[in-house]
């Protein structure tokens, strides 16, 4: 029998801390009411858990789009559609939104629908809740929000209250004089149990459309429910598609759509893949940018100084980006930088990455260690899921960050209450991980 995998941080690209303050150690998430994430708009407006958004400046009777605050507790935004567009009797193509939101916590963000009445808004599933439907002239836009509010509780802390209080002032003075958390992309990008997405990215971008499948169907990992575990095993075994859907758990509803389609269709994998949500097939790509972006930022934390701009580095000013070293000095990048007039920024690699502006050393080394190629990012029979490429700030501002007092847990150790905001596209985990320098199972 197979062996099966253990996810860690190395398996994800990130390695190395900013601080070096010791960690509280801990675990997150021990339940859905440890993790607490609220939509905040580009006004400042928050989406409040149990009360959604009240007399928001986007109301205007005569649109025809409906806006309404989802809450949804422990499944992801995917199956969230899924469900909502079954209940309204509607295609999910109408369904917008602004970010996907973490699957393992309680969230509240605002999401939009097509031609439909706020009338109609309700739900019957006991893992979503709706609130303050509204008629809006636009439909949501992807990343049109400011970012992120989070209320989080570290559980079964290794330490006494009093050290644990030590431990976090001093991460959350070092993240203050360093002015943010590395910016990685967080563990839930990769799958916060099957850290595989990346992976399945690497493939699709490849061309290799039944390594993909096979590695998104059959490759089994510590963390998951045993039946789960047996039918990925079996699955690898048999190769029997048909057989498989017997054993495949009711709730694994990507992975038995696929299945359903190979057992007609054994050697169409492309055609399985597009069985999937075009949402998540998108992310198994950005997941392999994430995974680029990770291993480029871990090097750079092994450095010194590695938030001083250097030769080949990319700088934002603006809008505008200057490639250091050439378009602008090492000395000038360093002052404004230290004004806070600039920003570190890596690329987001994809197929139109060099016609956007400068590229980083670092992320052009490691894609020479991947063997990758800006063309490889476009698939030819999946263009909608083919990236352009980007930019993302090497370091993540945290703001009004508040530490509660740490107190003895009920189920024994400690336990820490954090809260603060993040802008949008950043992960909370790359923040915990300072504080609790913990394994990626904590997470």
């Amino acid at each position: 029998m197979r062996e099966i995998s253990a996810p860690s941080e190395e398996t994800i690209g990130i390695e190395g801390y900013l601080t070096r303050s010791p960690g509280t150690k801990g675990r997150l998430r021990r339940s859905i009411e440890d993790f607490i994430v609220e939509e905040v708009l580009q006004d400042g407006a928050v989406v409040r858990i149990g009360s959604g958004l009240h007399d928001h400046a986007r109301r205007d009777v005569q649109g025809t789009y409906c806006c309404f605050a989802l809450e949804k507790r422990g499944i992801d935004l995917f199956q969230a559609i899924a469900e909502l567009s079954r209940e309204f009797g509607i295609s999910k193509k109408r369904f917008t939104y602004c970010g996907t939101k973490d699957a393992n916590a309680i969230t509240c963000q605002l999401v939009c629908v097509e031609a439909f009445s706020p009338t109609n808004v309700r739900t019957h599933s006991r893992h979503l809740r709706v609130y303050t439907p509204f008629r809006t002239t636009r439909p949501l836009r992807l990343g049109e929000h400011w970012g992120n509010s989070f209320r989080i509780r570290v559980t079964q802390i290794p330490l006494s209250p009093e050290e644990a209080d030590i431990a976090a002032q001093a991460t959350a003075s070092e993240i203050a004089a360093q002015g943010g958390v590395p910016n990685f992309f967080g563990h839930q990008r990769f799958g916060t149990v099957r850290a595989n997405t990346h992976i399945v990215g690497k493939h699709l971008l490849r061309g290799d459309f039944e390594s993909a499948v096979w590695e998104y169907l059959g490759k089994p990992f510590r963390g998951e429910r045993p039946e789960a575990i047996e039918a990925r095993l079996r699955l690898m075994e048999t190769k029997d598609f048909r057989a498989a859907l017997n054993l495949f758990p009711k709730d694994l509803t990507y992975e038995r759509a696929m299945l359903a389609h190979l057992a007609d269709n054994p050697r169409d994998f492309l055609g399985a893949l597009r069985r999937i949500p075009r949402g998540l097939l998108s992310m198994f790509v950005r997941a392999y940018q994430s995974y680029i972006f990770n291993l480029a930022l871990s090097g750079r934390l092994r450095s010194n100084c590695p938030l001083e701009p250097r030769q080949g580095d990319v700088l934002q000013v603006g809008t505008e980006r200057f490639a250091v070293g050439d378009s602008i000095s090492v000395d000038d990048a360093i002052r404004l930088k230290a004004e806070g007039k600039a920003t570190l920024v890596y690329s987001v690699v994809g197929y139109a990455s060099p016609a956007e502006g400068p590229l980083s050393r670092d992320i052009l080394d490691v894609m020479k260690r991947e063997n990758a190629t800006f063309s490889s990012f476009y698939v030819r029979q999946l263009p909608d899921v083919s990236p352009k490429g980007g930019y993302r700030s090497v370091i993540c501002p945290v703001y009004d960050l508040t530490l509660g007092r740490a107190s003895e847990g009920e189920d024994g150790g400690t336990e820490l209450c954090l809260s603060f905001w993040l802008p949008k596209g950043s992960y909370a985990t790359a923040v915990m991980r300072e504080f609790m320098k913990a394994d990626i199972g904590a997470y």
